[in-house]
């Protein structure tokens, strides 16, 4: 990131979800330049919500697993 060297009182600010179940699924470190954005770089994180455990005891109907990649594959080959 090059600034131009007139800026002086530049803040870099981190920001992101504030609910405690979405801490590290997105981080924005915010270059401010009093309330202007200068920069913004975006770091996605992944939130494991163990979803194959909770279908692990559940029926399809009940919200199991489903395979739909092998659906699409048999209706191409057909």
């Amino acid at each position: 990131m090059s600034l131009p060297l007139t800026r002086k009182d530049l803040m870099i600010v981190n920001m992101g979800p504030q609910h405690p179940s979405m801490h590290g699924v997105l981080r924005l470190i915010v270059t401010l330049d009093g309330e202007d954005v200068i920069d913004c770089e975006p770091i996605l994180g992944y939130l494991h919500r163990g979803m194959e455990k909770i279908a692990e005891n559940r029926t399809i109907r009940r919200g199991g697993i489903e395979r739909r990649g092998d659906r699409k594959r048999d209706s191409i080959r057909e």
